[in-house]
């Protein structure tokens, strides 16, 4: 990496060529992040894989954090009675 301090005008286009690289090294890294952190819709039936800490959304507004236990049954910390139909949304904690 060229350290921005020991530009000349002679390698002037070679610290302006890897800056774009970079920035676009980092503008892919922003949309993975972007997309691991958006809600899913638990209609479509796509539930987060086995034991994945997760937030859930249930449909009267609480978020609650939970995981799945068996790819079908999702288990809320902190919640004994509750329905899945009553979850509508599901977003995977970071790691």
């Amino acid at each position: 990496m060229i350290n921005i301090n020991d530009y000349t005008s002679e390698n002037l286009q070679d610290v302006v060529d890897e800056m774009e690289s970079r920035i676009v090294e980092l503008e892919a890294e922003n949309k993975r992040l972007k997309e691991n952190q958006r809600w899913r819709i638990v209609a479509n039936g796509k539930l987060p894989k086995i034991g994945i800490p997760v937030l859930f959304l249930a449909d009267w507004g609480s978020i609650y954090e939970g995981c799945t236990y068996d790819g079908k049954t999702i288990a809320l910390y902190d919640l004994e009675d509750y329905e899945d139909s009553d979850i509508t949304h599901w977003m995977p904690l970071p790691v």
